[in-house]
């Protein structure tokens, strides 16, 4: 991808593929394979900005309630204060793996549409505030800081927005990806393969 002139791979990841249930136990093959991804950006010269757009409270993966005709999913990621631990445990595994990785190497999106509460399913959800979105998404920026204090994040704001104004000051970058940008960037699909 280099010779085509891209210099920038964000990578959407699961934390239901890493971690168990409540993140107490990960899993050291996914993050063995997320070290390949790494070394072969660091080995093309090319940014890797990991995002795990599935975190406790904030599931894509959703199931039918037959009896109801209902979609059931994870969706109280903003209400929810054991759910905003374990993801704050997940992204300080995260940092401290690869602490140490420069910033020009890899950064992270610490947050995925703050403001698709149902998932895109039409799932129903605890009713949440922008002043929620605000609290919650420093408190995991601050998570990782604790642990890599440098490492560079990304604060990927709400759908019909340039940037949260609140965000201002949190020591997370901006990034619209449906907006130009001074990156080129290509977003990973789960079947893709390297070498």
């Amino acid at each position: 991808w280099a010779d085509m002139g891209f210099n920038y791979v964000r990578i959407q990841l699961s934390c239901m593929d890493f971690f168990n249930d409540d993140i107490t136990q990960v899993d050291e093959a996914e993050l063995q394979e997320l070290d390949r991804i790494i070394s072969w950006a660091l080995k093309y010269g090319i940014h890797l900005s990991i995002q795990f757009t599935d975190y406790p409270g904030h599931i894509q993966v959703y199931e039918l309630d037959e009896e109801n005709g209902q979609v059931i999913a994870d969706t109280d990621f903003y209400t929810n204060t054991v759910k905003q631990e374990q993801t704050a445990r997940l992204w300080q595994t995260i940092a401290k793996r690869y602490k140490g990785i420069p910033n020009n190497a890899i950064s992270f999106i610490t947050n995925h549409e703050p403001d698709n509460p149902g998932r895109s399913t039409g799932t129903p959800f605890d009713p949440y505030t922008a002043e929620d979105i605000e609290r919650v998404s420093k408190y995991i920026i601050n998570a990782v800081k604790e642990v890599d204090s440098d490492r560079l994040q990304f604060y990927a704001p709400r759908y019909n927005q340039c940037g949260d104004n609140y965000m201002e000051g949190a020591g997370a970058a901006f990034v619209g990806f449906n907006n130009p940008q001074r990156f080129i960037y290509w977003n990973m699909i789960n079947d893709f393969s390297y070498k």
